[in-house]
C-alpha cells in the first residue's frame, strides 16, 4: 500500500469515528481526548517502524563492513597491496540492481549471513 491510500483510509476511518461521535452527541473534551489517544498510538506505530527499520539497516551496513573487511583480509593473505580507503567506500544499490543481487540465482556470503550477496552463480555447461 502506498503511502497516499494509507492517508485516505486513515481519513475515511477518522470521518466514521467523527459520524459515530457526533450520532451519540460526544462532548468536545472527550473528542480531544480520544483524539489525543488516536495519535499517540499511530506516532508510536510509525516510531516502532523507524526503529525496526533503522536497526534493519544497521544490520546490512554491518553486513556490508565485515564482507569488505573480510574481502581485503583475504586479498592481503593473497599477496595483493590493498589501500584502507577502500574499507570505507559503502555504497548504495540503485533498487533494480539491488533487486537482481538478491534474487534467487544468487548464492550466501557465509553460513552467518541472512543476506544474499551478489555472487552469481555460473550455470554449468554440458561438456560433451
Amino acid at each position: 500500500m502506498d503511502w497516499q491510500s494509507l492517508l485516505s483510509q486513515i481519513k475515511l476511518r477518522h470521518e466514521t469515528l467523527v459520524a459515530i461521535q457526533d450520532e451519540i452527541g460526544s462532548s468536545q473534551s472527550h473528542r480531544e481526548q480520544r483524539n489525543e489517544s488516536l495519535f499517540r498510538v499511530v506516532t508510536e506505530a510509525l516510531d516502532g517502524q523507524v526503529k525496526q527499520l533503522s536497526i534493519e539497516r544497521d544490520k546490512v551496513i554491518q553486513e556490508c563492513k565485515d564482507y569488505i573487511t573480510k574481502t581485503m583480509d583475504m586479498r592481503k593473505a593473497m599477496g595483493e597491496r590493498v589501500s584502507l580507503d577502500t574499507r570505507l567506500n559503502i555504497q548504495k544499490v540503485p533498487p533494480l540492481l539491488c533487486t537482481l543481487l538478491t534474487s534467487s540465482r544468487t548464492c550466501k556470503l557465509c553460513k552467518s549471513s541472512n543476506r544474499n550477496i551478489g555472487l552469481w552463480k555460473q550455470p554449468i555447461k554440458n561438456v560433451s
